[in-house]
């Protein structure tokens, strides 16, 4: 398993997707590392997928 530590671009991309309608959610290993996140919305019609990262997540959804 490998932790990512929580930064400004880890925040900026999960609040991209929450505005965009997405739900996020870091799946914690401790107070300032994660190991992935969950992302549910609409393009995944109410189910979601998981992503090594909040910028990972983007990209797929929006082809960037």
């Amino acid at each position: 398993m490998r932790t990512k530590k929580y930064n400004k671009t880890a925040y900026m991309y999960a609040e991209k997707l929450r505005k965009l309608g997405y739900t996020v959610r870091f799946n914690w290993v401790d107070d300032n590392h994660y190991e992935d996140v969950s992302v549910c919305g609409p393009k995944f019609r109410g189910y979601g997928g998981e992503f090594s990262t909040p910028r990972k997540a983007y990209e797929y959804i929006y082809g960037n």
